[in-house]
């Protein structure tokens, strides 16, 4: 284990890094180089799955962290404790984080998989409609593809077929009880 700083340094130390400017960052460097070492072995221990990387930004949030916070540390500990205990905080925060991000990834996963089996229904769907519709007589198939999938008035179905309106009435209204029937059974 990497020797930390004693007790009467973290006294300068603290004095230093209150100070700010240049002895503040010279004293934030002293501390990061006599505890990183210490910080990797904490952070390895608290949590054994952590890889290089992680243990690396973990320890420079650390730091950043405590020289952000430098006025909180009042000196009743050892630096290196106070430090272990900012990494502590920040692995829990990790963890959290990194659960929340899970649990998300999980969710659009699961939204994608019903998104999935939404569009092969209806693809399903779309292909038992179309086996259907080539069932149908042809009149009855002429009609319903002019009027529902073509989007044409009943009138204008029957005028291009050359049929009256109420025979376009009674093709629709077979085909479409026709293709029904076909449906009820899937």
């Amino acid at each position: 284990m990497a020797e930390g700083l004693t007790f009467s340094d973290d006294d300068q130390l603290l004095c230093d890094l209150r100070e700010g400017g240049e002895t503040g960052s010279n004293a934030l460097a002293r501390l990061y180089r006599q505890n990183l070492a210490l910080l990797h072995s904490s952070l390895m221990r608290l949590d054994s799955t952590l890889t290089q990387y992680d243990r690396e930004d973990l320890a420079q949030q650390v730091f950043v962290e405590f020289w952000r916070n430098r006025n909180a540390f009042r000196g009743e500990c050892s630096a290196a404790h106070y430090l272990v205990r900012i990494a502590t905080n920040l692995l829990s925060k990790h963890h959290r984080s990194e659960s929340r991000r899970l649990h998300l990834e999980a969710e659009r996963r699961d939204v994608s998989l019903l998104d999935d089996e939404v569009d092969m229904q209806r693809c399903e769907a779309s292909e038992l409609v179309h086996f259907a519709l080539e069932q149908l007589p042809r009149a009855q198939r002429e009609a319903v593809h002019l009027v529902f999938l073509q989007d044409k008035t009943i009138a204008e179905a029957a005028g291009m077929v050359g049929c009256s309106y109420n025979a376009m009435k009674k093709r629709l209204a077979c085909g479409k009880q026709f293709i029904e029937k076909r449906l009820r059974g899937f």
